[in-house]
């Protein structure tokens, strides 16, 4: 009886040591299988951006090691659909990204137009950022979207048609509208009107939108090697003005900028200098054609990484593996 008490206690004991050794195994794993991916996220402060959307995102920094861990321990699957948007970009790594990116010449741009006397930059921008998103999702293809629907129907999100506004509020109200009219259900007229959206015709129905507002040049590179961004910038009023050709840079004081709304189209290199490639709504008789190559990796120029902004759509995990592949 003593005998087969004592080998009882022995089975436990060695179940017991067999039991904490594969737990130690599990977090010697996880440590491992993270080690990269918390490096990552400490470099790239991601906590900094302000993500605006509608639904939680199981991708989120804050629950990337639960998730881990419950895929090492219990092979867990989340019932809930798996949203994709805001933080595809921070899935890439400076050493992937391309030299270049020119998101106009890849088709994903609409033709440069001239705003008039409305002071409507915000909504250009905001609907050519929104046009980029549906060209990522949408088989490579442009659609121009309305920014008179932005102009006009805005103005419930404290936008003020052409008296001005902003890029993010523009996004808000497409995002709370479920999307925005084509430009050919709804055309640009340059002047603030009563609102009238089609909803028959309404296209980005499930979107939300991101901000980057830190400063840092190499996050927004990452997005803009994704898609088209629009950005708030601060320009010395005349230079800006009359700049036909060059990489533009300026140092003037605060007091002699203005705030104008653009699209950042691209990235690249010139005589050794980096540059960003942006569109502008003052017609094609302004700068290169109506864009600018603006300084990049020059100390946040004009405040090009201050005040930047990217529509997501919000997709299930399945919706977006049927995506093509984007070459």
């Amino acid at each position: 009886m003593y005998t087969l008490l004592k080998k009882e206690k022995t089975n436990n004991t060695m179940r017991l040591l067999l039991i904490i050794c594969i737990l130690l195994g599990v977090c010697v794993l996880i440590l491992q299988v993270n080690a990269d991916q918390w490096k990552t996220l400490k470099k790239d402060e991601q906590p900094s951006l302000d993500v605006t959307t509608s639904q939680s995102n199981e991708n989120d920094s804050s629950n990337l090691l639960l998730n881990e861990i419950r895929r090492i321990i219990f092979n867990y699957k989340s019932s809930a659909p798996k949203m994709l948007g805001p933080d595809l970009a921070w899935t890439l790594i400076d050493a992937d990204l391309p030299r270049t990116v020119n998101w106009t010449k890849r088709g994903a741009v609409s033709i440069v137009k001239s705003q008039g006397k409305c002071d409507s930059s915000y909504a250009f921008a905001a609907a050519g950022a929104l046009e980029g998103l549906y060209f990522k999702y949408n088989n490579y293809t442009l659609l121009p979207l309305s920014v008179q629907n932005l102009v006009d129907c805005s103005i419930d999100f404290h936008n003020h048609g052409c008296n001005g506004g902003t890029i993010e509020k523009a996004l808000e109200y497409a995002a709370a509208n479920h999307g925005i009219d084509p430009e050919s259900e709804y055309s640009y007229d340059g002047s603030s009107n009563t609102c009238r959206m089609k909803r028959s015709a309404l296209v980005l129905v499930n979107m939300g939108y991101t901000s980057l507002m830190n400063g840092d040049e190499s996050a927004l590179k990452r997005v803009v090697a994704t898609q088209p961004v629009a950005a708030r910038i601060r320009v010395c009023f005349y230079d800006f003005m009359f700049y036909e050709d060059g990489i533009y840079s300026d140092s003037c004081p605060d007091e002699k900028r203005i705030t104008v709304s653009v699209l950042i189209t691209g990235y690249g290199r010139c005589k050794k200098q980096n540059y960003w490639l942006i569109k502008n709504s003052w017609g094609t008789e302004w700068g290169i054609k109506g864009y600018m190559k603006l300084a990049r990796d020059r100390g946040n120029q004009c405040g090009i990484a201050s005040a930047a902004f990217y529509p997501t759509l919000l997709l299930t995990k399945n919706a977006y593996n049927k995506l093509p592949a984007l070459t």
